[in-house]
């Protein structure tokens, strides 16, 4: 069965990016690409290659309480259960374990927003520039085409300057991403700080190719 919904799952093609792209730009992205972010993200084309890389927590550094969240008496239990004896044609199990996380394919990224794990990254470019991530945001929650930032490649948002009241209605709370709340740091991921922001651009641009 595993084997049947892999295959399935890599015969989808990702939705296109549907505004305009800038080709030369798009191109020099590829190459910034190519030597910044293929040896965890692999490549894309007819081609491409996915490296499936986990990566521990120590090195991506992004908040760890969902790697951190599966119990010992969980992981014997899965360690028992068909899933853990399902394996791919390498004889590799499908379903692993370890404490890291995995770096995740980017065919059709442009409409993956938010970012991480948790959502703390609003778009790519804050996933690119660990300086610039907002701590306290809000965004519409509508997916007009007027919501999106082709620029920054996600949800436009708006900065708070603090953590919401206490007593602000649970439904408008639910609307305040706090990184400052537990799981939901917004740390890690550095790799895309030794670019320059023209490079950054660059990778932007390349990223809304695939």
């Amino acid at each position: 069965i595993f084997a049947d919904i892999q295959a399935w799952i890599l015969s989808l093609e990702p939705p296109k990016y549907p505004f305009e792209i800038d080709s030369p730009l798009a191109e020099h992205g590829r190459d910034v690409f190519q030597k910044n972010c293929v040896r965890c993200h692999g490549t894309y084309g007819p081609d491409g290659q996915y490296p499936n890389k986990h990566v521990p927590l120590d090195q991506i550094g992004t908040d760890p309480t969902l790697a951190r969240g599966f119990s010992f008496e969980f992981l014997t239990h899965y360690a028992d259960s068909w899933f853990a004896q399902e394996t791919d044609p390498d004889g590799k199990p499908y379903v692993q374990f370890r404490p890291g996380y995995q770096a995740p394919p980017l065919d059709g990224v442009w409409a993956t927003a938010p970012y991480f794990h948790n959502g703390s990254a609003p778009t790519v470019y804050h996933v690119l520039n660990s300086k610039a991530r907002p701590g306290v945001f809000t965004r519409s929650y509508r997916t007009d085409v007027e919501d999106y930032d082709p620029l920054k490649l996600g949800w436009k948002i708006t900065e708070l300057d603090s953590s919401p009241a206490s007593d602000l209605e649970p439904r408008d709370r639910r609307k305040i991403y706090d990184t400052t709340e537990p799981g939901r740091g917004n740390g890690g991921h550095t790799f895309g700080d030794r670019l320059t922001d023209d490079e950054r651009a660059a990778v932007i641009e390349y990223l809304k190719t695939l």
